[in-house]
């Protein structure tokens, strides 16, 4: 039977099923192209089964945040868990290559049901003057998985890659149990009401671009990171470790954005973080490997900032029962632009290694501009603040 547990409590047991899940899925990355080649995958089709992925978030996340907001977040989280599981073992069976694209799209569309689910539970339970600190212990988890995922992944081997497989599925099991555990706060809709329609304001267009811009930069990542990195003579361990440098800063930080999301101007850190965010996609063509290596430690900085900052602002003062769609809007954008980014950065690449860096930088920071006007009139501080909040520990 469920327990009733804090808004604290809450946000604690969604970290863990977040931090699992993300250590499962993550660990599969380094290795997965190599098995898919095993399979007798040609590049197309790796390319096409990597790219399912985003293909299912992109689908599906709209549609878990409607779910999320006609039936609860934690049917959607659970039924999230349980079909990402069911994929990882997929994987197992003797499958056409293409086939391996199903499963790699079920993995997507689970991943960004799960994603959408958890931050409409965190808007719902939290109250407002909170939301920046607990989102951002959100996305720490995530970064903190993928931190270390890729690298347990790599630990084990293609030659055991099964293993890495049924490891991902174990985990997202496990991930289900704090959920099960857990009344992830009140059902905001009635079985017979009809949902609201999703408000069009000023608050969730200014966290689209936020989205957006983010997605743009890190499809570029997705894309030519490795082949960056290649070009420029790095190891098997400086790809590896790269990813692991980005993420930890983050996880290190995460109180600290939260902090200012909380107590400060957010729409300053939002647009302040994204452009710091495209700075550095711009500069880590110009570098060699331990230049890189050392730049990418102080990336997360200002994602630290902006994330929870939009966070804070997008589900502020709106109806609990669009929360999930809110979220949904909000994933959907990113998941986008990133899916777009990464087709067009592989194709730039070949004109040059600088050039999908350069142009995805150009085009976020210029989604970044328009951030500030959209949000002019969108107060800047939370619109009540918790007694005796602290300063971050």
């Amino acid at each position: 039977m469920a327990d009733e547990v804090g808004p604290s409590s809450i946000v604690t047991r969604l970290v863990t099923v977040v931090f699992l899940q993300w250590l499962g899925a993550t660990s599969v990355l380094p290795l997965l192209p190599l098995y898919l080649g095993q399979k007798g995958a040609t590049p197309a089709t790796i390319g096409v089964v990597m790219a399912s992925y985003f293909i299912g978030g992109l689908v599906f996340q709209f549609v878990a945040g409607r779910l999320s907001d006609r039936y609860g977040r934690k049917p959607v989280l659970i039924a999230a868990l349980a079909f990402y599981a069911i994929a990882c073992l997929g994987f197992l069976l003797p499958l056409s290559p293409l086939a391996y694209g199903g499963m790699r799209f079920v993995q997507g569309a689970a991943a960004g049901a799960a994603e959408v689910a958890t931050l409409a539970t965190v808007a719902l339970v939290v109250p407002a003057a909170e939301r920046g600190r607990a989102s951002s212990r959100i996305y720490a988890a995530q970064l903190g998985g993928a931190a270390f995922g890729p690298l347990l992944g790599a630990f084990i081997g293609i030659r055991l890659m099964a293993y890495v497989f049924i490891f991902a599925a174990i985990a997202a099991s496990f991930a289900a149990i704090p959920v099960l555990r857990s009344k992830l706060g009140p059902n905001t809709v009635r079985n017979n009401e009809p949902l609201p329609k999703v408000t069009i304001d000023a608050r969730l267009v200014g966290a689209v671009c936020v989205a957006a811009s983010f997605g743009l930069v890190i499809g570029a990542y997705e894309s030519c990171w490795t082949l960056l990195m290649d070009f420029k003579g790095a190891s098997s361990f400086e790809l590896g470790i790269s990813w692991t440098l980005f993420a930890l800063p983050y996880v290190v930080c995460f109180r600290f954005g939260g902090w200012f999301a909380d107590h400060t101007d957010r729409r300053m850190f939002a647009t302040f973080g994204i452009l710091n965010a495209c700075a550095f996609c711009a500069i880590y063509p110009l570098l060699s490997v331990p230049g890189l290596l050392a730049l990418s430690c102080f990336e997360a900085l200002g994602t630290s900032l902006a994330l929870p900052s939009a966070q804070s602002i997008l589900t502020e003062g709106a109806d609990p029962r669009e929360m999930g769609r809110r979220q949904g809007v909000f994933t959907t954008a990113q998941t986008g632009a990133m899916a777009i980014s990464a087709m067009v950065s592989g194709s730039l690449f070949e004109a040059g290694p600088a050039v999908p860096f350069v142009t995805m930088a150009g085009v976020a920071a210029g989604v970044a501009c328009l951030i500030p006007v959209i949000w002019r009139r969108t107060p800047g501080r939370v619109a009540t603040q918790v007694a005796g909040a602290s300063q971050p520990q």
